[in-house]
């Protein structure tokens, strides 16, 4: 019952319909989980995020990360066919793949620095311990 009482409040307080501001999202992040399900079930929750999602920062960086993950799995899959190839050759002449992992190692660092750019934010808005705590972080 009490989180039902809880819930309620929560859906009061998004009807007063308040200004979608980064501080007012990092404070749904670090609802309990259940009270973060029922916030993103709100309409205004939804219309918050979507208002967020849809500036043209965070839209870019979204896609940016699907054109570096592309690279890097058309890259590979690459490096791989031409790799077994090398091998199977038993030629000791023939050419290391060198430069050709060149793209491997910028999609790492773009994603290194994102993740610690992620990281800096979260901990300067006192959401350090929901970014550590969250599982979908420990796969980035």
């Amino acid at each position: 019952e009490a989180r039902m009482h809880a819930a309620h409040c929560l859906e009061l307080y998004m009807n007063t319909e308040p200004h979608p501001t980064a501080d007012l999202i990092s404070s749904i992040q670090q609802l309990p989980e259940w009270l973060q399900e029922e916030a993103v079930g709100l309409s205004i929750v939804q219309t918050l995020l979507n208002q967020k999602i849809i500036q043209p920062f965070p839209t870019a960086v979204l896609m940016m990360d699907f054109y570096v993950i592309c690279m890097m799995v058309i890259n590979f899959s690459t490096l791989v066919v031409l790799s077994i190839r090398l091998r199977a050759d038993n030629d000791p002449d023939n050419d290391a793949l060198g430069a050709r992992v060149v793209p491997l190692y910028v999609g790492i660092a773009y994603f290194f620095i994102r993740e610690s750019t992620q990281f800096i934010g979260q901990a300067s808005l006192g959401a350090f311990s929901t970014y550590i705590t969250d599982a979908t972080n420990l796969l980035d």
